[in-house]
This record gives C-alpha cells, sequence and structure tokens, in this order.
C-alpha cells in the first residue's frame, strides 16, 4: 500500500476518534455516594383491612399557600413567548398525511382506577407474563386479574403505612420485572429536606396482591436542605434506576430546582428482602448548568445492561434542536463506571414549550389545559435506537407532541426529531416498543387529546420505519374538565364502565 494512502488513513482514524470522544463527554462534576437501607416494613396487599384513602391535590406546589399562577410564573413566562415551529423539510405534522399504516384498533377495554380528587392523576400500569395488572395514580394502587376483574384496592398511605411516615404519598411509578417475573413500586413521601422519601417497594412473589419488602431512601441524600421531587423509573438485568428532582424547601419546581439525582439500585436485594444496596450520582452538570428532569431509557423487546442510557432536554425552551444524552458505563459495583454526556442536535424538526390546550367553551369560563414544559416524558432503547416522547408545539401553534428518535447509540448517535398533531391537540404522550421481529423499530404512542369541539380523552398512534398511521380515538370524555381552576390539569374524564 501507498505509505501516503497509509498516513492518510490512520490520521482519519484519529480524528474520528477525537471527534467522537469530542462529542461524548465525562462529566467531571459527577458524584457518586454509597448508601445501604435495610428493609423497612412487610405488607400483605390482600390483608390491609383499614383505609381512609387520603387524597392530595396540586401536590406539585411545594410552597405551602401558592396558586397555581404564582408556582407558574416562570412557565408563564415562557408560555406567553409561545410561536408555532415552522415544519421541518420533511413536514414535522405528518402523522397520517400519505401514511400507509392503519391505526391501532382496541381488543379488549375494562375500567381501571377512577379519577377521585387526586390531582394530578399520575397514572401508571404495569402488566405480568401471565396478565397480573398493578395500577396506579395519586394516590392508589389496584390490582386486577387478565380479565380486568380487580382483586384488591388500596391507597399508597395504607400500603406504605409500616413505615411510619405520615405526610402524604403521591408520584407512584409501577414497573413489572420480566427477568425477575416481580413487581415494584416507588412513590415519593413529604415536601420538605426533613421528610422527603422515596418508597420503593418490591413485591416477593409474582402476585402483586402479595407480599411487597418495603424500603424507603432519603430525599435529601447529601443533607443540603433540599428534597426530592418528580421520579422516573426504569430497570435493567441487574439494576433499578430511579432519577428525581431535588429541590430547596419553600421554593417553586422552577425557581428552586438544584440538582438532578441518579439512583442506581441492587433489585436483586430488594426482591429477596435484604439491605438495599444504592448509589447516588449527583453533579449532573453540562457546561456550568444542572441537567434536569432526566428521563431513564427502558429496553424495548428486553432488559438492557450493564450500561444505562437518559434523555434530557431544554425543557423552557420556545424552539430548538438539542437533545442531552447520557450514558452511564457499569454496574454500580464497577470500579471504572463513568457517567457520560452528549449534546445531539436534530436534523429534522425542533420541540419547544406548548401552549395550553383549548378544551369545548362553558357557560361559565373558557377552561384551558395545562401542558407544563417540554421535558421528555418516556423512552425506551432497541436495535441500537432510543425512541423517546414529550409535550411541545406544533408548526400550526397548536399544542402537540414530539417523537425524537436517535439511531446509532452507541456508536455515533444521530437525531431526528418530528411533531404529532392533527384536528385534535395532543399532550402527556407516553411510548412502548410494538415491535415483532428482529430489527423492527415499531411502537405505540399514546396522548391525551382534546380541542374546542371535542372533550379530554385518549389516543394512541402507530410507528413504523418512519411514518405515522391516523390517530385512534380510544375514548373521549362525557364532559369538558373543571376541577380546580381555568386553567386546568389535563385530567381526562373517563365513563363508567358496565
Amino acid at each position: 500500500m501507498n505509505k501516503c494512502l497509509l498516513v492518510l488513513i490512520v490520521l482519519i482514524l484519529v480524528f474520528s476518534k477525537l471527534v467522537s470522544a469530542q462529542d461524548q463527554t465525562v462529566i467531571k462534576e459527577h458524584k457518586t455516594l454509597i448508601i445501604e437501607s435495610p428493609r423497612a416494613g412487610v405488607v400483605n396487599i390482600r390483608d390491609i383491612k383499614e383505609d381512609y384513602f387520603p387524597k392530595l391535590q396540586n401536590i406539585e406546589m411545594p410552597k405551602p399557600g401558592m396558586s397555581t399562577e404564582e408556582d407558574d410564573s416562570e412557565l408563564n413566562a415562557v408560555k406567553a413567548r409561545v410561536h408555532a415551529i415552522p415544519a421541518a423539510p420533511q413536514p414535522q405534522n405528518k402523522q397520517g398525511g400519505g401514511s400507509s399504516l392503519k391505526a391501532p384498533y382496541e381488543l379488549i377495554n375494562f375500567e381501571g382506577n377512577s379519577y377521585d380528587n387526586g390531582i394530578p392523576d399520575d397514572n401508571n400500569i404495569a402488566v405480568s407474563d401471565s396478565g397480573k395488572i398493578l395500577s396506579a395514580m395519586n394516590s392508589s394502587l389496584n390490582v386486577y386479574d387478565s380479565t380486568g376483574k380487580l382483586i384488591k384496592n388500596v391507597s399508597l398511605g395504607a400500603f406504605s403505612a409500616s413505615l411510619g411516615l405520615p405526610q402524604g404519598k403521591y408520584d407512584p411509578k409501577v414497573i413489572y420485572d420480566e427477568a425477575a417475573d416481580r413487581f415494584i413500586v416507588v412513590c415519593l413521601n413529604g415536601t420538605y429536606d426533613t421528610n422527603s422519601y422515596a418508597i420503593i417497594g418490591f413485591s416477593q412473589t409474582d402476585d402483586p396482591a402479595g407480599n411487597w419488602n418495603l424500603y424507603k431512601v432519603s430525599g435529601n441524600p447529601l443533607n443540603d436542605t433540599t428534597w426530592s421531587d418528580f421520579p422516573t423509573i426504569k430497570i435493567t438485568q441487574n439494576e433499578l434506576f430511579l432519577t428525581l428532582n431535588a429541590l430547596h424547601n419553600n421554593s417553586t419546581w422552577q425557581a428552586g430546582f438544584k440538582q438532578d439525582y441518579i439512583w442506581q439500585i441492587d433489585k436483586t436485594a430488594g426482591f429477596s428482602g435484604g439491605s438495599l444496596k444504592t448509589k447516588v450520582h449527583s453533579g449532573i452538570v453540562y457546561n456550568k448548568a444542572n441537567i434536569r428532569n432526566i428521563c431513564p431509557v427502558q429496553g424495548g423487546s428486553k432488559l438492557t445492561g450493564p450500561e444505562s442510557y437518559f434523555i434530557s432536554d431544554k425543557n423552557f425552551s420556545n424552539g430548538t434542536d438539542s437533545i442531552f444524552l447520557l450514558k452511564l458505563s457499569g454496574l454500580m459495583s464497577d470500579p471504572n463506571s463513568a457517567l457520560t454526556i452528549s449534546l445531539l442536535h436534530s436534523k429534522t424538526g425542533k420541540y419547544g414549550v406548548a401552549p395550553s390546550a383549548h378544551q369545548p367553551s362553558t357557560t361559565k369560563i373558557n377552561r384551558t389545559l395545562q401542558t407544563n414544559d417540554a421535558r421528555v416524558l418516556d423512552a425506551f432503547i432497541e436495535n441500537d435506537e432510543i425512541q423517546f416522547v414529550g409535550n411541545s408545539v406544533t408548526s400550526a401553534g397548536k399544542a402537540g407532541v414530539m417523537h425524537g428518535t436517535i439511531t446509532g447509540v452507541s456508536t455515533a448517535p444521530s437525531l431526528s426529531i418530528d411533531i404529532l398533531g392533527d384536528t385534535l391537540e395532543f399532550g402527556y404522550p407516553s411510548i412502548c416498543y410494538a415491535g415483532l421481529n428482529t430489527g423492527d423499530d415499531d411502537a405505540l404512542i399514546l396522548v391525551d387529546h382534546v380541542s374546542d369541539t371535542t372533550n379530554p380523552g385518549n389516543s394512541v398512534i402507530f410507528f413504523k420505519g418512519g411514518s405515522y398511521s391516523p390517530s385512534r380515538r380510544l375514548y373521549s370524555g362525557t364532559s369538558y374538565a373543571e376541577i380546580s381552576s381555568a386553567n386546568e390539569r389535563w385530567v381526562p374524564l373517563f365513563p363508567k364502565l358496565a
């Protein structure tokens, strides 16, 4: 081979590695803390007899007595500047348009956790391989069999009563661990540094109505007068991950934000009832700014590990193409594990804070629905590709949802963003993998919907190979939402099914 050509190839390879290294930055401010927590209680859900079902409202407001408008002052200022995001070269609002994909259809339905004055509802669900169902919302857990028959309904307070924590319980998350054939529940307690805890429950068997091992971990692990809010969870082959926002006392969730935590937890110990080994990751910073609302990326067709990925974004932006991709390289026992971060830029569309959504007017007042900020709400990884979703604004200036894809995650990450919206306004999406064969990128995207002529409800969209099906309307409420204020929580009103 020509020596000049050989030198050129070597230089290209070296330059490629340098570029790759620049794209993925080790977080120098990153710190870890090892905490071990003994099992703090055991509960059998079927055995719970006395249950007062306490209800919580507006628990996102950490400062007592603060109105929704005061708490959202910073976000309201951003929303006042909301503008339509111009369509990308390939139209962003391409949901349905010319696609040959058929809309998903409904196989079975049954009544789930009924809305009962818990604001926000924070609904969450987990289904086992054998069809057992664990469903959660503020502030209760429901257990169903595979036919939808209710086995047991308990409050989060009764579920965790053995822990001796008298403050309100909220923000429940549930997940099914297919490797262990077990369930996990996480919820929060308290809104002050001295009473803030994350409550973690691990089922002892595959029966979610049976025995659970309960643990409480501090919401103030660094002892810095902050408390923890907004949990998100994922599991890998060996571990449970819990992300939390640390907030200062007596402030708002916006102005009081300090940093995010990533809790890395040995799930095997939790299922067995042993002492829970955890590692808390803090100092998650990019260009001297704390990353917030970190969303864990769940495995698609199977559990992943030992590496773990996380997604975050610029959630108060009025229009940006930037997404943060974080990677934690190893198990908590790996002394060489590192946390790295990459700033990716979309090669297609942008996203931004959504305006409030419009629902049918009432004779009293024109009540809109809250869309909050543009944080990433859900994500999964399959075939070295991450798909994620969150609230956004459409090219028509309406409330919509962003659907992002990151290909080549482990080698050369490349980001694309589409914005979904049609005659309905969309909000609060979730996403799950729906492929059947190796190499599939199929996904189902569930959204809340509303319009000035359509009551709040739910729709689902099918994604495959870069195309979107028309949305399938699963249900629209029998009325507009009228619960707390002119700018209502987006809580769809569901029917009582016979």
